[in-house]
């Protein structure tokens, strides 16, 4: 190999390895959100589905009281389930 080949590849590898350090900065980044936003998902879809499926008198007072609870946590499941993907 010649000396320029040397070179060349010495800089590809210094690039590749600054690249591979990026990535996976990135990664632990995102999978630290993903857990910040996929555990709040699933325990809100979780109470929501149970109060709207519950035909408890207790929870039908709750939704007499605060119709609007529901709906909140409705809005707050689907925002989390697009920020998820």
């Amino acid at each position: 190999m010649t000396e320029e080949q040397v070179e060349m590849l010495q800089a590809m590898e210094t690039r590749l390895t600054i690249s591979q350090r990026g990535h996976y900065a990135t990664c632990s980044f995102f999978l630290t959100i993903h857990y910040w936003v996929g555990i709040p998902l699933i325990i809100i879809t979780t109470v929501v589905t149970a109060l709207s499926s519950s035909e408890t008198s207790s929870t039908l007072d709750v939704f007499i009281q605060f119709p609007w609870i529901a709906t909140v946590l409705g809005v707050f499941s689907t925002i989390f389930a697009s920020l998820q993907v």
